[in-house]
C-alpha cells in the first residue's frame, strides 16, 4: 500500500499532550509539527523526532492537522489562559516559594499585597512588583504570568494576557476547517460558571449551524461571557497575537 507523506500539528504539549504527541511521533510515519508556550516541551519533542513549530499558527496553518486525519480535533474556545506545563509553574514557585502543583494555585493569598501610592495601584506577589494600575484600569487577581515588565524599553504583557480567551468571533472559521469540538475552561471553576459558558457556547453553534450566513455574535452573548472572563476583558490570544 503506498504511503503518502502529510504533515501533522500537534498544539499543547502538557501532561497529557506530551504522550500522545510522542506516540504519533512514533507510530504515524509522518513529520509532526509542534508548538507550546513552553519551549522546554519543544525540545522534548524535538528529540523525540519532532519539528518544531514557530507559532500556533504555524501549526494551524498545516492544513494537514485537519484534512488529512480522522480523528476529531479540539480547540480551547473559552477561558483562562495559563502557561503551565504538566501542572507545575516555575514562575510561581520561583516567586512565592511555593508549588501550584501542591497548593492549587497560583499567588497564595498571603503572598499578595495590593498597595496604593496617590492614584496609583501596585500588585506585589511575595514583594515582586508585576503589574501598577493607573485610575480606571482594570485590575484583576495577580498572577506573575499576566504581569506587565520592561522588556527592551516597552512595557507590556510580555507573557501572557490578563484576561479570558475568547474564540467566539472565530466559530466561523473554525466551523469551515473542520474543528469538532470547543474546549470551555472548567478545572477549579463553579458548576454556575461552567452552566453560563457553555449555554451560551450552545446557543452560538446552533446559531451558526441554522444560519451560516448570518452569523453575528449576539449582544447578551457577549454580556454574558464578559460578566465571566477574568478581568472582565477577552483575547484571542495567540490566535491573533505574535509572540515576542
Amino acid at each position: 500500500m503506498n504511503h503518502s507523506t502529510q504533515v501533522l500539528g500537534f498544539i499543547g504539549l502538557g501532561v497529557m499532550g506530551s504522550g500522545m504527541c510522542r506516540n504519533l511521533v512514533r507510530k504515524s510515519g509522518d513529520p509532526v509539527l509542534v508548538f507550546d508556550m513552553v519551549p522546554a516541551a519543544i525540545e522534548d519533542q524535538v528529540r523525540s523526532g519532532a519539528q518544531a513549530g514557530g507559532s500556533v499558527a504555524a501549526v494551524a496553518q498545516v492544513a494537514d492537522v485537519i484534512r488529512n486525519t480522522p480523528v476529531p480535533i479540539e480547540v480551547f474556545g473559552f477561558g483562562s489562559l495559563c502557561v503551565m506545563v504538566e501542572g507545575r509553574c516555575a514562575l510561581s514557585s520561583y516567586v512565592t516559594g511555593e508549588s501550584p502543583n501542591t497548593r492549587g494555585v497560583c499567588s497564595p493569598a498571603k503572598a499578595v499585597r495590593w498597595e496604593k501610592h496617590g492614584e496609583v495601584l501596585d500588585a506585589r506577589l511575595n514583594g515582586v512588583l508585576i503589574d501598577r494600575f493607573q485610575p480606571g484600569e482594570n485590575a484583576g487577581y495577580p498572577t506573575l504570568c499576566k504581569g506587565r515588565f520592561d522588556v527592551d524599553d516597552e512595557t507590556y504583557y510580555a507573557i501572557e494576557d490578563p484576561s479570558s480567551l475568547n474564540a467566539m468571533a472565530l466559530l466561523p472559521e473554525l466551523a469551515k476547517i473542520g474543528v469538532a469540538a470547543i474546549k470551555i475552561e472548567g478545572r477549579q471553576r463553579s458548576p454556575a460558571y461552567v452552566a453560563a459558558v457553555t449555554r451560551i457556547w450552545r446557543a452560538a453553534i446552533d446559531a451558526y449551524a441554522k444560519s451560516p450566513e448570518r452569523f453575528s455574535i449576539q449582544p447578551d452573548w457577549a454580556a454574558g461571557l464578559a460578566r465571566v472572563a477574568e478581568g472582565q476583558q477577552h483575547t484571542l490570544g495567540a490566535y491573533h497575537r505574535k509572540w515576542k
